[in-house]
């Protein structure tokens, strides 16, 4: 059995969308750049990509990071109310880019991070403020106290 090109693995994966999603009415033209062109009333290019996790065994992968980043910001979060932090509410994004090597390090940073910022006011925190946590993309402050905060 000859290996497929990957234009023709393109090919297979749209049509399976296709047989399940029903597409604005138009002629359908397989190139490279985009994949695909549906012209119709409008020109839609469409790419296929395709997406995967890394293996599960490395420090980098989602599914170990998923765990970390948990433990990371639910340990920081005990530090802080230990130490008489607020009870208010963070949201986290992290950067997939810089993936946690050291979970100390990064709970400790956090932890002294949120320190620095629970006198503002709710909203989008900059990134100015933490720029030297990497392992963070985005957090958002809700400086509201709750008597169970998450």
């Amino acid at each position: 059995m000859a290996k497929k090109s990957n234009q023709e693995i393109e090919q297979y994966y749209f049509e399976m969308f296709r047989k399940d999603y029903q597409l604005p009415e138009g002629t359908i033209i397989y190139g490279n750049r985009p994949d695909v062109i549906l012209e119709g009333k409008r020109k839609i290019g469409i790419e296929i990509t395709r997406f995967f996790l890394e293996n599960g065994t490395l420090a980098e992968s989602e599914q170990r990071q998923r765990n970390l980043r948990e433990s990371v910001v639910s340990v920081a979060q005990q530090i802080y109310l230990v130490n008489g932090g607020k009870k208010i509410e963070l949201s986290f994004s992290f950067n997939k880019l810089s993936p946690i090597r050291e979970k100390k390090k990064l709970t400790k940073n956090m932890t002294q991070e949120v320190e620095n910022i629970d006198e503002l006011e709710t909203g989008m925190i900059l990134k100015d403020v933490y720029k030297d946590i990497p392992e963070l993309s985005f957090v958002y402050l809700n400086a509201k106290e709750y008597t169970d905060p998450k």
